[in-house]
């Protein structure tokens, strides 16, 4: 399986939403959100990521598998989503996405790259 990771468009919100719907469903009984009443990542955040270079997606054969997308605070940068979807977690395919986004801020010039997450979820814990 070969992971590439490329700049996200417009054209691939659609599925960076059905990603983010399907990953999303690994929260369902845990307590920590509320599955029923989480919001998508919006139009206007993705097209405001795509837009200033800070969003990627992961293929895997031709097909969308996964993203990340984040916003710039000062000289920093945020990762503010990563979703993978359910069929291709376990493949190395959201380590790719963060190495990839790490770099890609650091060509950017980011002194720092931030993300926040819950740490008790086991798939969060590499």
């Amino acid at each position: 399986m070969t992971i590439v990771l490329r700049a996200a468009t417009s054209a691939d919100i659609p599925r960076m939403h059905q990603i983010e719907d399907d990953a999303g469903e690994l929260f369902a009984g845990l307590g920590l959100i509320d599955i029923d009443d989480m919001a998508l990542v919006s139009i206007g955040d993705h097209g405001q990521a795509i837009d200033a270079g800070l969003s990627l997606i992961a293929e895997v054969d031709g097909r969308a598998a996964g993203f990340a997308m984040g916003n710039r605070y000062g000289a920093d940068i945020y990762l503010h989503e990563l979703d993978v979807d359910r069929a291709y977690q376990k493949k190395g395919v959201g380590a790719a996405l963060v190495t990839g986004f790490v770099e890609l801020a650091q060509r950017q010039g980011a002194g720092m790259v931030y993300l926040s997450t819950f740490r008790d979820p086991p798939w969060n814990a590499p």
